[in-house]
C-alpha cells in the first residue's frame, strides 16, 4: 500500500510541475472557460487528461525496456544529471516568456473530444515521461509492472487535471497577466530541475 501510494504521489508532483508553465493545452482550458463557460472548459480537462493517463503508460513501458539493458543505468545517472543541469540553465535563461498562440477551428469536435485532440497533439509527453520512467527506474522508485505503472499514470493524469482546473478557475488573471505567470512559472520549474540535479549528483557520489 505504501510504495503504491508513493507511485501515485511522485507521479502527481513531477505532473504538476511540468504542467505549470503555460502551454497548447493548459491555455486551451483557460480560453475555452473565457470564451465558452466553465462546463465546456472542465470538459476539455477531462479528456486532456484521459489522454496523458494512455500516453503515460505507454511511455512507462518503453522506458522499462530502457532500464533492462546492462550498463545503461550507470550511464543514464550521468545523462541524468546532464539533463537536470540544462533544463534548469533552459527555463531559468532561455525558455520563452510568451505561450503559444491557440487558433480558432471554425468546425469543433465537441468539448471533450477537442481536449483529447489537443492532448493527442503533445508528442513531447512521451519523451518527457521515457525520461522520468527510465530515471525512477534506476534509482529503485518505480515498480514495472502494470498495477504500479497504471497507478503511477493515475497520479500524472490527476496531476495534470489538478493544473488544467487552477487554469480554468483563473482563466480570466492568466490570460490578462500571461506574460508575469510564464516567468514564474519558468523560475521556479528551473529551480526544481537544480534540486534535481543536485539530488542525482548525490546519488552518483554517494
Amino acid at each position: 500500500m505504501t510504495a503504491t501510494i508513493a507511485h501515485f504521489f511522485r507521479a502527481f508532483g513531477l505532473s504538476f510541475i511540468g504542467s505549470l508553465p503555460p502551454g497548447i493545452i493548459n491555455m486551451t482550458v483557460a480560453m475555452t472557460a473565457i470564451r465558452k463557460n466553465i462546463s465546456a472548459a472542465f470538459l476539455v480537462s477531462i479528456g486532456a487528461a484521459l489522454v496523458e493517463f494512455i500516453q503515460v503508460f505507454v511511455a512507462l513501458k518503453f522506458s522499462y525496456l530502457l532500464s533492462t539493458y546492462g550498463d545503461f543505468q550507470s550511464i543514464f545517472s550521468i545523462i541524468a544529471l546532464l539533463i537536470f543541469v540544462g533544463l534548469s540553465v533552459y527555463y531559468l535563461f532561455f525558455a520563452p516568456t510568451q505561450p503559444p498562440k491557440l487558433k480558432e477551428k471554425g468546425a469543433a469536435l465537441g468539448d471533450f473530444f477537442k481536449g483529447m485532440a489537443v492532448s493527442s497533439a503533445n508528442v513531447m509527453v512521451f519523451p518527457y515521461w521515457i525520461f522520468y520512467g527510465t530515471w525512477l527506474g534506476s534509482n529503485g522508485w518505480l515498480i514495472h509492472d502494470n498495477f504500479h505503472i497504471s497507478i503511477f499514470s493515475a497520479g500524472v493524469a490527476v496531476g495534470a487535471f489538478s493544473v488544467f482546473l487552477l487554469f480554468l478557475k483563473l482563466a480570466s488573471i492568466i490570460v490578462k497577466k500571461v506574460d508575469n505567470l510564464v516567468k514564474i512559472a519558468n523560475r521556479t520549474v528551473g529551480f526544481i530541475f537544480i534540486i534535481l540535479a543536485i539530488l542525482q549528483l548525490w546519488q552518483l557520489v554517494k
